[in-house]
Formats: structure tokens, sequence, C-alpha cells
């Protein structure tokens, strides 16, 4: 389901291109020409910075990003893919949602007619007699992270207030602990921050490594439990799972989500819930968002970006940055655009 990507539109014109061999229905292969692309770009944004002497001395650095990435269309939707790898030490995954929304026929033209309230009331009317259901995209993403080593261990971290002596002059402060999570489970959207670590190891500061995963948008479905669609696919009804490490535990929704009576794939695995101190672990990080169709998704939608991000926690012994040159310059000329091969299609 790869698309080819087109330089200068679905990728910069300098980035290189990579073709994906990929096996067709009837079980032999084909190729997928420009089904990936990997770029560097400047984000604009600073890496760090620093002024000094009311802003008369200033040391900073620009911020450069190494982008790999391909874009899958299915059905009428195409989600761009990005692995984006940062000077910081930051991993980020995004997904891009774009394409043509679904459709239904309606009665409606106008919203100030009568009908209005009864074809729109689950979705958005965004052309005369054209209304576009609400809806929900999920993405799973199993991440089997070795912290410095395969033995690692899962943390839940919270923010708490501490209130002070009388005596003192501050009335407060704001403490944070994290809690090692023995047993395989799952996260909710509203649990604190979450870590992985290598308490084997130590840095030179005597830290244990590890990496926080950070997930700014922590949206999972509200359907029911026993609705067909989502028990099918219950990994969505939380951002985060953790599982001990299987090998043939590849996908959150089991390996047949179309034929399955619900429950398969994570509920299934972690039940009865398996021992994940200081072990391989996986963690599935799902990228979820509620739809609410508007009349500028038509007649294609503009790309929505959501994701999460690995970042090091206590990995390093300092700002891995910190060296970055000052100027950021492209260290090649642009490549020339690849051609198709005769008989193959854009």
């Amino acid at each position: 389901l790869a698309s080819s990507l087109r330089p200068g539109q679905d990728c910069p014109r300098q980035a290189v291109y990579v073709t994906a061999i990929v096996p067709s229905d009837s079980g032999k292969v084909f190729p997928v020409e420009r089904a990936m692309c990997i770029f560097e770009r400047a984000t604009g944004d600073p890496a760090w910075r620093h002024a000094e002497n009311a802003g008369r001395n200033v040391e900073s650095r620009a911020a450069v990003e190494l982008v790999v990435r391909m874009v899958t269309t299915i059905g009428n939707y195409d989600y761009a893919l990005d692995w984006v790898f940062t000077q910081k030490g930051n991993i980020k995954v995004r997904v891009g949602a774009t394409g043509i929304i679904a459709i239904k026929g309606v009665k409606t033209s106008n919203m100030t007619e009568a009908s209005a309230a009864k074809d729109a009331a689950y979705g958005t009317l965004v052309a005369p007699n054209s209304v576009a259901p609400f809806h929900d995209h999920y993405f799973s993403y199993r991440v089997d992270l070795d912290v410095d080593g395969e033995n690692n261990t899962f943390l839940e971290g919270k923010i708490t207030a501490k209130r002070l002596a009388p005596d003192n002059p501050r009335r407060s402060l704001w403490t944070f602990k994290r809690t090692p999570q023995s047993k395989e489970t799952f996260l909710s959207k509203n649990s604190g921050d979450w870590f992985v670590e290598n308490s084997n190891k130590r840095t030179k500061l005597g830290h244990n490594p590890g990496f926080q995963i950070l997930m700014p948008d922590r949206v999972t479905s509200i359907m029911a439990a026993d609705d067909p669609t989502q028990s099918r696919a219950a990994f969505s009804a939380q951002p985060l799972w953790v599982s001990a490490y299987k090998a043939d535990e590849l996908f959150a929704a089991g390996d047949f989500p179309n034929q399955s009576k619900g429950g398969d794939g994570l509920p299934d695995w972690i039940a009865p819930a398996q021992d994940i101190s200081n072990t391989d672990i996986v963690v599935w990080p799902t990228i979820g968002f509620n739809h609410l169709t508007r009349v500028e998704d038509w007649p294609v939608m503009p790309t929505m970006w959501h994701g999460f991000t690995l970042r090091p926690f206590n990995f390093f012994d300092e700002n891995p940055a910190i060296d970055l040159a000052p100027e950021f310059a492209r260290a090649r000329p642009p490549q020339k655009t690849p051609a198709l091969r005769p008989g193959s299609t854009d």
C-alpha cells in the first residue's frame, strides 16, 4: 500500500529515495519506486541558545533533523509516516493524515434547511447533499526499546505538590517520584509520565540511563467495549500498553483483526499479566484522534499531524547537541530527480 513519493511535493527534491520490494497477492514480489525518502531539514528553531549581558552576548545553534518518510494509501486516506531523528537525541514518530474524507449522500443542501438537524446529526455538511461522518483514527506502534541492553524496567512518574511548614516563607513546592511497574499492564490517559530505563547500568553521574515516552495527545476510543469494531481494536481504549517481549506478538489487534470475535492482541496477551521487572519489554503507544470533520477537509483533507516522542532521560552525560556547528550548511548538491522506469506508474 506504499505510494510512490513525488520529489518536491511529498519530500524535498534533494532527498534520497529508496525503492521497496513488497509481496504481491499472488505470492510474488513487485517494486514500489520511491517508496521511502530520507532527508535533512533545518527546522528554523534553535537547538539551544543563551544570552548574557542584557542580550548582547548570544550563543545559539540551529536545530537540524533527519527525516525518514513513507506514505501509505489505505482506501480513501493517505497517511504520511515519519521517523524523525534529532541532534538532541529525541526520536519523533509522526503520522500525517490526508486524502479524501468519506461522505454520505443526504437530502440537505444547506444547513438552514429543516432536514439539516437529522442529516448532520453524526457528521458535517461539507458540500450540497454531502455529509462527512465523524470518525476516529488510531495507530498502534510496537516499540521494542533496548535501553543500553535488553533488560529494562518500565516506570510511571508523577508530580505531586507538597505543603511546607508554617514558618517557611514559601508555602508549597512540588516533587517528582517514579514508580516501577512490575507486571504487564496498560496506562490510562490520566496517568503520569512514562519511562523505560536500564537499572543494571550507570552513567558517569550514577544515573540509570533511560528514555521518556512523551505523548501530548492521549486520545483514546470512547466506544462501548462490546461494540464489534471496538472489541477488535481494543488496544485503542488506552494510550499505552506494556508487555513482556515475545517474538510472535507483533500486532496490537492480533494477527487476524477482521476475522476476530474481539479481545485478540494486547488484552489477551496481558491476561494474566506476566512479570516485566528488569526484563526485555515492549511498549505500545497509540496515536489517535477524533476526526471532527469540517468543510475545510473537502474535497481533499489538509494534512493533520499527530505523534509521540522518545526523549533521552539521563541517558547522556551532557546535552548531546552542545558541540553543534554554529551554522547549518547543506553538505552536498541536490541529486537529480529519479526517473520512473518504463511501464511503471506514478
